[in-house]
Order: C-alpha cells, then structure tokens, then sequence
C-alpha cells in the first residue's frame, strides 16, 4: 500500500511536468483576478472528463442580492450553490451569466458601479486534533443502533503569501480531472474553491431523467482484500436514503453494483443511481440534501450535532454546488474544498489564507483516531498543493 508521503513525491514529479502547460487560459485567469479586485461575482468551472474551462460574473450593486427563491430556482440559469443547512425550503444562490471573461477585461472604471462587500464567516483558527478526538467520542458515545451516522467535519487553516486562488485552482483542477472543479465568488459565500467526486443530481426536464450517486466509505487507495463492515455500513445508510428519497418522486428507481472511485490518496464505495420523473428541483433538493453523506443520519438529530458540536461555520462545505438551466441541471456535493480569505492591505496577516474543510462520517463503530486521519487525506490533495505553491 502507498504511503501518503510517496503519493505526495509522486504528485510533486507530476506538477512539474505539468508546469509549462496551464489548465486555466491566460484571460479568464486574469478576467477573474479583475473580477475579485472589483467585487464581482463570479464562477470558474470545469466538469467532469472535460478539458474546458468557462467563466461567468455578474455585478453585485448595493441592494442586490445572490439569492433565489424556489421559484426564481426552478426558472433559473447559470452558476448555483447553497449552504449547508436542513431546512423544508430550498435557499439557494445563483451566479448569473451576464459578464464573459472578455467582458469583465473590458470594463472600464467608469462603468463599474459600487459593489457591495463580502460577509462570509471565514476562521484563521484550526481545529486542533484533541478536539476534534473528543467530540467524536462524545458523538459516537450517544449512538444506541447501528442506524445512527453523523458527520463530524473539522477546518485546518492553511496561510500563504503565494498561493493565489488561480494558480491553486490550476494544479488542483488537472490533478482531479474526474471531478466538477470551481472556483467561485458571491458577497454571500465568500471565495471557495474545489473539486467534487460527488454527483448530487443530473436531470433531464426533457425526458424525465435523473442521475444520482451514493459515495461512502473511505479508505487509503489500493488497500487490499474487501471493504471492512464499517464503511459497507456507512455506504449503504446513505444509498438506502437517496432511493427511498428519490421514490418519492421517480419511478424506477434503479441502482447498479458498487464500484470504488478514487479521489487522491484514497478510495470511496460508490453506487450510481438512476430514475425517471416530472420533478420541481425545489421541491426534491431539500429532501434530499445534505444527504448522509455529508450530514448523518437521521438528518434532523445528526444536523443537529453537528450545529451544537463544531465551533466553525461550514458555510458552502457540506452544501450544492453545479449548473442549472430549466433543461438540464447537473449539481455535486461541495466539499474536497477549501474557502479562501484574500488580503485586501492588512499587514498584520498574510495574503491568502485557506480554510480547509474535511469530515469523518461517525457511527458506533468508529474509531476516533481513524476519523481524525480520514479528514485529513481528504483535505491532503489541496493542501499538499498549497503548501508547494507557499
């Protein structure tokens, strides 16, 4: 079995091959340098298997608001997330397509109306690895069945002077080119960048079509022999709460044999699931997400914990993130991610700093060391990246 440390020397050769060939093309990199100096909003993206990179950006003018209501979501087309929350009602956030890379290049300051500032919670405090030992022992203490999950997450905070968002963004995207890679910005969310294994949901409001995953289960990558009961118990928790979820709304709902997909250093159990409906997003998405993945199970009582337990703010880690048209929407999982704090002149500290975000899903078998070193070859990718970059 690979080490950590071997798999880190191997991407470090790998980077350097890459060096001479940028992911991100010269003008939206710097169309998005703009667009945070300014205050746009803004999204970079790359889907999954594709070597495209798109940008979009909109104003943020004082009164405005990134917002949808359900109804503004159901009709809308462009860039969405939300936060991690449980809520009966859809509070989703758009990033409209007005502005191209070569549109943002072009405004001139006199066209660059007053945009309004950022109010995202952002952390220079990491959580410190006997914390988060304890909650986990607190939290996997009051299980009493083998149906209970929660998912405890922790933050490292990771400073830099160097590692500008672009330049991580690039090294991180060609290293993940499975995933839904973004980066992103909006007054509400603050700055976020990450790469997604997680399908959430892909419908087709033509034909009816819906795609959905279940991935659970972590362990280090190449680990032999089959997956422990642990995370067989854990995968299939959370792919028992999509289907039944889905049924609600579908009808054929149908999953094929699990499979492993890598991410990094490690590996997860995953299920693709498909289904066919007449579905309103809006209705569907606050059922089904956060699923158990990234919150626990049942939802209410491992949100709940999870509230009263972490001393951070997820914000968008633990939430959606993808594209919505009213034919075609494919959203993933926000997490393998990190929120970024950009210096704007204060000299006490440093010009980027990085709130990395990873979670240990706990059930009454779990082992809270275990938990602690899962978070962190979850966030090892992208930081092994920052770090190079510093």
């Amino acid at each position: 079995m690979k080490s950590v440390a071997e798999d880190r020397d191997k991407r470090q050769v790998e980077r350097g091959h890459r060096a001479a060939k940028s992911l991100i093309p010269a003008d939206i990199a710097k169309a998005v340098v703009k667009a945070r100096t300014i205050g746009l909003s803004y999204a970079l993206y790359m889907l999954p298997r594709k070597n495209e990179c798109y940008f979009q950006a909109s104003f943020n003018p004082p009164g405005s608001t990134n917002s949808l209501t359900p109804e503004e979501f159901d009709s809308f087309s462009g860039f969405v997330f939300n936060m991690f929350e449980l809520s009966d009602t859809l509070h989703a956030y758009g990033i409209y397509p007005e502005l191209s890379a070569e549109d943002v290049l072009n405004l001139e300051p006199e066209n660059i109306p007053e945009q309004r500032k950022s109010r995202a919670i952002f952390s220079f405090a990491s959580t410190q690895p006997m914390v988060y030992k304890a909650q986990a022992r607190k939290i996997i203490a009051g299980f009493t069945s083998d149906d209970e999950k929660t998912v405890l997450s922790r933050i490292f905070c990771q400073p830099s002077e160097k590692a500008d968002p672009v330049s991580v963004a690039n090294e991180y995207f060609a290293l993940h080119p499975g995933c839904f890679r973004y980066l992103y910005y909006t007054p509400e969310s603050g700055t976020w960048i990450g790469a997604s294994p997680e399908l959430i949901i892909t419908y087709d409001a033509t034909s009816g079509e819906l795609g959905s995953m279940s991935l659970a289960g972590t362990r280090l990558k190449d680990t032999p022999g089959e997956w422990d009961a642990k995370n067989c118990m854990e995968h299939n928790m959370v792919t028992d709460f999509i289907v039944n979820t889905l049924s609600l709304f579908c009808t054929h709902v149908d999953q094929p044999r699990s499979r492993s997909v890598d991410f990094g250093p490690v590996e997860h159990l995953c299920h693709t699931i498909s289904a066919h409906g007449n579905l309103k997003l809006s209705e569907v998405l606050p059922r089904l997400t956060p699923t158990p993945a990234l919150c626990g199970f049942p939802r209410e009582k491992a949100y709940n914990q999870i509230i009263e337990t972490e001393a951070h703010r997820r914000m968008c880690y633990g939430g959606f993130v993808g594209l919505k048209s009213t034919e075609h929407t494919c959203l993933f999982a926000n997490l393998r991610s990190a929120m970024v704090n950009i210096n704007q002149g204060n000299p006490f500290i440093d010009k980027y700093c990085y709130n990395l975000f990873g979670g240990g899903g706990l059930t009454r078998y779990s082992d809270p060391d275990n938990e602690y070193n899962e978070t962190y070859v979850k966030m090892y990718s992208l930081l092994n990246i920052i770090e190079s970059i510093s």
